[in-house]
């Protein structure tokens, strides 16, 4: 198949070909990097753009639930009823608002964590409703009561605090492994790209150079020592590569009819001198036959010997 190939297709689609070889390699290579980097690049974004965010959203709540205890503890000392003491009370019910809408907000970004905020919510609400319970105490003038029920809600966002930084540790940690992991892999793809693309482009020269020696450099230097011998006299000999449908073969087919005309003449030649000798052979004779007559030898005949 390949040398029918070399043997019937143009220098000029051989060479093409080996370009398009060269081209298409070169793409692929470049196609099979960009889609490794892609893959990376998009594992990076998860990481930058979701994990680590929803992180920094959970410490956000816990900051936001610290605010809800703060305002717990300021309704049991403000007088029940002042400006300050209704603040404190509504800012209660709107730091739970926060929580919740921040803890949304992380399970939006990591969905992973949704398991973690169900159960931090339910905390949430708990602290909440001590909180509220603290405020209601004040109101009534059971400081001791409220006291007692701030205690036990210290003690939930205790528990909400120790449960979300161990969260995060390990969040954090696996999203250092994943950067480890990836800065890895990174390196090890551009290895592994350079090489490919040294392998291919290395595989795709040989299979050029092949191409070029075997379809084009190989006949052209048996034509041109072919060429010399008829140059120099030396006819009897077939001319290669003449059934090829390429240039070579047009080459070759040409220096056939170089050789054919060449035998041609060679043999005109070759009958000229025997010509020649023939003539010079009647002449000698007539002349020799015609001297005897000239002596008197009236009965010579005028014949070769």
């Amino acid at each position: 198949m390949m040398q029918r190939l070399l043997r019937d297709t143009g220098i000029m689609k051989k060479i093409l070909t080996m370009m398009l070889v060269l081209g298409a390699v070169a793409i692929l290579t470049a196609a099979v990097n960009a889609w490794k980097i892609q893959t990376i690049a998009t594992r990076y974004s998860v990481l930058v753009d979701n994990k680590l965010p929803a992180v920094t959203q959970m410490v956000r709540a816990h900051r936001q639930a610290v605010e809800i205890l703060k305002n717990g503890f300021r309704v049991a000392v403000y007088p029940p009823g002042s400006q300050r003491w209704q603040e404190a009370a509504a800012g209660i019910d709107k730091y739970l608002a926060e929580v919740e809408k921040t803890q949304e907000e992380a399970v939006r970004l990591d969905p992973e964590l949704r398991a973690v905020v169900s159960g931090l919510q339910g905390q949430t609400r708990e602290l909440h409703r001590l909180t509220t319970e603290a405020a209601t105490r004040t109101k009534a003038g059971d400081q001791a009561g409220a006291q007692r029920t701030l205690e036990q809600a210290d003690a939930i966002l205790a528990s909400f605090g120790a449960e979300l930084k161990r969260g995060n540790d390990e969040r954090i940690a696996q999203a250092e492994a994943e950067a480890n992991a990836l800065g890895e892999t990174t390196q090890n793809n551009l290895v592994i790209a350079l090489v490919v693309s040294i392998l291919a482009t290395g595989g795709a020269l040989f299979i050029a150079h092949r191409v070029v020696k075997t379809g084009i450099v190989v006949p052209l230097l048996e034509l041109t020592g072919q060429m010399s011998e008829l140059a120099k006299g030396r006819h009897a000999m077939a001319i290669a590569h003449g059934e090829r449908k390429d240039e070579i073969g047009t080459i070759s087919r040409s220096v056939a009819v170089f050789r054919n005309q060449a035998e041609e003449r060679e043999k005109l030649e070759a009958e000229k001198q025997r010509s020649i000798v023939e003539q010079q052979t009647v002449v000698a004779t007539v002349g020799r036959h015609l001297d005897s007559l000239a002596a008197g030898d009236l009965t010579a005949e005028i014949r070769e010997d």
